[in-house]
């Protein structure tokens, strides 16, 4: 019985490793990414400002690598734009570029909540004990 709830949960791992890495990669296509940088800078950009933006923001890295930051497993990019402001996926505006973590992602957000809610429940079996 413990065999057959592993090899299920194995099977659910790795389908919705395999659903989101999908949907990441549709979400990540060329024309979509396009449509981003017209949105968030200008329509009337042409394609030379359209490179430079999605190069300045890091969107033109391979799609695996992409996907590997997203879920927090490859370390972040780090990347100096044309305009010389510096930018990154770990990079807040709260956060400097030297106090950065250099994973951040889906795996570290789980683990962030994980730690939270350890600390919750510790801090109200506290009080309740009081």
């Amino acid at each position: 019985m413990a065999l057959f709830v592993l090899r299920r949960l194995a099977v659910m791992l790795f389908t919705a490793l395999c659903l989101t890495f999908v949907v990441f990669f549709l979400t990540n296509l060329y024309p979509n990414l396009e449509k981003l940088a017209k949105t968030q800078g200008n329509f009337r950009m042409n394609d030379e400002a359209v490179q430079s933006y999605l190069l300045n923001r890091g969107y033109l890295l391979p799609v695996p690598v992409k996907y590997g930051q997203w879920l927090g497993v490859l370390p972040g990019y780090v990347i100096e734009g044309t305009d010389g402001e510096v930018r990154g996926r770990c990079i807040s505006s709260e956060i400097s570029v030297s106090d950065a973590p250099k994973y951040c992602g889906i795996y570290k957000a789980i683990g962030d909540i994980q730690r939270a809610l350890k600390m919750t429940f510790r801090g109200s079996l506290a009080l309740g004990l009081l």
